[in-house]
């Protein structure tokens, strides 16, 4: 499977003209010790997405746990103050003519520029599912190139290798296709698992359910506290998207199963949150070189207390070392991965490459779109700082800073007059201030204790570190992808977290190397592993917050360990 596909977030200008929201595997009428009520579940999904406003709901399936006509009567009756129309689709657990009863027999839509068809999976007695290809092919008709949503109950790309999560056809389907240039996006249910997938030019992506969520790991699965509720899919008329997962609302009293089966993991490791303590040194170094000004990364094994300290002479030597040190550990190992630089921006930049309802990731892909490092260093980060700039519509601003004398375009050396109502530092900046942690602003991009450089060349790695084929499942990007959680790894059984940290607030474990900067990042990762193994590493993770802050913090900010 490659990872040739990407989900394109908004850019510039570009306004959603269809909003479709998926919700899945609502299990009505089911019980199971420990676990919230699915009706309870589903009321609390609808709660997180009032205001939503979509323009068509998708019901991908198990909407009820045994077909009964009254369940398939009540979820029409609570989704419908949504106010859009409904295309549903059974799962093993329906009775499909009971739901076609109750939701109709539409399997496609027409929105503005796109098409949105349904797919049936369905096999009578079994749980996995099935697929007709050359009736779907019939369907879909000639390849006219308009942009085609799939939905159906059973992905063709599934995270288990359990049987009852096949679809048989499946990849017949998956290369069906790779041979055309209109669908863009598959939907599915069924795994109470959410993922995201590029294969062949086209994202298959997966659903939370709205009552429980399961892991997978090969042919084993378990219930865990993961994510539930439902997906919100952007659509635009260019053939662009954007997925975002609508968490189910907090205030459902949500309680593990503990009838559920364990992780692997052996039991004295349960209580640590990470197995694995990684910390980068990033560089903006324009040519190959060791030492100071260059890439360094340390790794901590917490079960044998070892210490790896390795140097790389460029980027791209660095993150093909990582990629393949995070390839090889073992899917139940959870790794803590620090940067030194800032993974977000002030509240209202991310607005300015998606207008409405932006958050971190129109910031993370208007960065790397414009970026470019070549595998020996040479890179744009001035010329991309401003063209950043003049696609915000704030040149010269907010990113200022370049060597005297050689400004580009209307990057300066020095800060700009205006930043053009932004903030020119975040929260998490403003509140380490009071603390007596000076942290330097995220717009300067060269100069001393500058950082925007870094960013700028960092975060095109970290985006396609957790769009990698194989990684992208367990890549989490602190808060934005966990929230403010004291258990960052919650629900995933081998989460690779990735984290600011500001090693200038930790005390170096002197005597590790001659570099003070090396020995500031043994020292994190032994200050943060001493924290775990005492049980209060969580506690960095759930700063305390305001609801407005936490919002913007998890929303497009982003927040700092510290020690």
């Amino acid at each position: 499977m490659s990872d040739t596909g990407r989900v394109t977030r908004r850019t510039l200008h570009a306004v959603p003209t269809v909003r479709v929201v998926q919700i899945s595997d609502t299990h009505l009428g089911a019980t199971r010790a420990g676990s919230v009520d699915p009706e309870d579940g589903l009321a609390a999904t609808l709660r997180s997405l009032a205001g939503s406003r979509p323009d068509l709901v998708l019901l991908t399936g198990d909407l009820t746990d045994g077909g009964q006509a009254d369940e398939y009567r009540r979820i029409r009756e609570m989704v419908e103050p949504l106010g859009a129309p409904m295309l549903a689709v059974a799962g093993n657990h329906d009775d499909p003519a009971a739901l076609r009863a109750h939701f109709g027999g539409e399997s496609e839509r027409f929105l503005d520029a796109w098409r949105v068809v349904t797919v049936e999976t369905f096999v009578a007695g079994e749980i996995h599912g099935a697929v007709d290809l050359p009736a779907l092919l019939r369907r879909l008709g000639p390849d006219t190139g308009r942009p085609t949503v799939l939905a159906m109950h059973h992905p063709p790309i599934s995270t288990s290798d359990k049987d009852w999560f096949e679809l048989i056809g499946g990849a017949g389907l998956v290369a069906a296709l790779a041979e055309r240039t209109d669908v863009r996006l598959v939907l599915g249910g069924h795994l109470h698992d959410v993922y995201r997938v590029s294969c062949g030019g086209v994202t298959y992506a997966g659903c939370p359910s709205t009552w429980y969520s399961l892991e997978h790991v090969g042919d084993l699965y378990r219930h865990d506290d993961g994510e539930v509720g439902a997906l919100k899919v952007d659509l635009f008329a260019d053939g662009r998207f954007e997925l975002e997962v609508v968490p189910r609302d907090r205030r459902t009293a949500d309680r593990a199963d503990v009838s559920a089966p364990r992780s692997r993991r052996p039991a004295d490791r349960d209580t640590r949150l990470f197995d694995r303590f990684v910390m980068l040194r990033w560089s903006t170094a324009d040519k190959p070189t060791r030492g100071d000004d260059s890439v360094w990364r340390i790794a901590l094994d917490t079960a044998t207390g070892e210490v790896d300290v390795v140097n790389h002479a460029t980027r791209s030597d660095a993150v093909a070392a990582l990629t393949q040190e995070l390839l090889a550990v073992a899917d139940d190992e959870r790794v803590f991965l620090g940067v030194d630089f800032p993974l977000g921006y002030p509240t209202g930049f991310a607005e300015r490459f998606a207008r409405g309802g932006a958050n971190w990731r129109a910031a993370w892909t208007a960065i790397t779109d414009e970026v470019v490092d070549s595998p020996t260093n040479e890179n744009n980060r001035f010329v991309a700082a401003d063209r950043l700039n003049d696609r915000a519509g704030m040149s010269p601003g907010p990113f200022w800073g370049c060597p005297p004398g050689e400004a580009v375009g209307s990057l300066g050396a020095d800060r700009p007059p205006t930043l053009f109502g932004l903030a020119e530092q975040r929260i998490v900046e403003r509140r380490l201030a009071g603390s007596g942690v000076a942290m330097p602003t995220v717009w300067q991009v060269h100069g001393p204790g500058a950082i925007g450089g870094a960013a700028l060349l960092g975060i095109p790695v970290l985006r396609r570190l957790s769009e990698h084929a194989t990684l992208t499942r367990r890549v989490r990007i602190w808060p934005f992808d966990t929230g403010c959680d004291m258990i960052p790894t919650r629900g995933s059984i081998g989460a690779i977290v990735v984290a600011q940290v500001w090693p200038g607030a930790f005390v170096p474990d002197e005597g590790t190397h001659s570099l003070r900067e090396v020995a500031q990042l043994v020292g994190v990762c032994r200050h943060l592993a001493a924290l775990d193994a005492e049980g209060r590493l969580g506690e960095r993770f759930a700063p305390a917050l305001s609801a407005d802050e936490a919002r913007a913090v998890e929303r497009e900010e982003g927040w700092v360990v510290t020690p």
